[in-house]
């Protein structure tokens, strides 16, 4: 597979520098899959990706699939060291921040 491609978050992250490479960050389920489709369409017409990695936190398989399709980095929450839910998102956040050292910023996809 190519850089970014992987269940795990570790998978998600292959290739990128944490020195240099901001992340934006997002969680989804598939009842949202439309709203980061969406997010994703107007952060690359804004040209978010010529100076940070979008990356999608998959509440589900379908997401999962969905975002490969979208060509973001993606992984799947299941595959974290996290409690799985909507409250993992911080734990995650925090492993990106604390662990891998890479600025991040999180958000909603239902923000504006």
């Amino acid at each position: 597979g190519r850089a970014g491609e992987g269940d795990t978050l570790k998978d998600a992250l292959l290739g990128l520098d944490c020195d240099t490479t901001p992340m934006v960050v997002t969680f989804v389920n598939e009842d949202y899959a439309q709203f980061v489709e969406n997010w994703i369409v107007h952060a690359r017409m804004c040209g978010i990706e010529k100076s940070a990695a979008i990356v999608v936190g998959a509440m589900d398989a379908t997401v999962l699939q969905l975002a490969r399709k979208w060509n973001v980095r993606v992984f799947s929450m299941e595959h974290t060291n996290h409690s799985f839910g909507w409250g993992a998102q911080i734990g995650v956040v925090n492993e990106l921040i604390a662990t891998w050292r890479f600025s991040t910023l999180m958000c909603h996809v239902d923000m504006v």
